[in-house]
């Protein structure tokens, strides 16, 4: 069976629920590297590191999404942005491991289904979600689905749905659309992964925990 994007009901959805996240992060993709070079690690998940600067960035995106529950606990943001960012290492090292890929055809043509789709949504923020990170990006949003930095960060989207559903076919199947269960299970996936998971002084730091 052809692998596309909405294939899959759990990753079309992650990947809508995603465009807004997305248009927040994207920036300019060469200063976000060029600065975490220069910046102390917080975390690290078997041998891979994971910047201060990605915490600070994800924080600021949990603080000015549309649900964040107004809370200015900075170490708090810090703290829910360490527990995603690792989360989201360990699926993505997952989906690698498993294999879950999609070429770039694929993936662009993935992109044009959730662009026509978003058009359509209801929530006036899905809807512009893909303005505003063409916008960032610099170009014009009939461009957008090939768009190297684009393909990076729906790749990155399309691989964290994929392993989500991936677990959730694991459970029984009464369960399988159980979103408290699914999670659940998620949570455990990544406790028991195969490889470390250190958090370092400058992480607690930032988050405020005990060093």
């Amino acid at each position: 069976m052809k692998k596309t994007m909405t294939n899959n009901i759990c990753v079309r959805v992650c990947v809508l629920q995603s465009l807004l996240v997305l248009a927040m992060a994207t920036g300019n993709a060469q200063d976000v590297t060029n600065l975490a070079k220069h910046t102390a690690v917080a975390a690290r998940v078997g041998e891979t590191d994971i910047p201060t600067s990605t915490l600070r960035t994800r924080a600021r995106m949990l603080a000015s999404s549309p649900t964040a529950d107004n809370d200015s606990d900075l170490q708090l943001l810090h703290r829910r942005a360490l527990r995603q960012v690792i989360r989201e290492t360990v699926l993505l090292k997952a989906a690698d491991d498993e294999g879950l890929s999609l070429s770039d055809g694929d993936l662009s043509r993935g992109i044009l289904e959730m662009q026509a789709a978003a058009a359509q949504s209801v929530d006036p923020s899905v809807r512009t979600a893909f303005d505003q990170a063409a916008g960032r990006l610099g170009v014009a949003v009939d461009q957008f689905s090939s768009e190297p930095r684009a393909l990076a960060a729906y790749r990155r989207l399309w691989k964290l749905g994929a392993i989500r559903a991936r677990i959730a076919e694991r459970l029984p199947f009464e369960d399988r659309k159980d979103p408290a269960k699914i999670e659940n299970a998620i949570e455990r996936f990544v406790s028991e992964w195969k490889e470390p998971i250190i958090i370092l002084p400058a992480g607690r730091q930032l988050t405020g925990e005990p060093q």
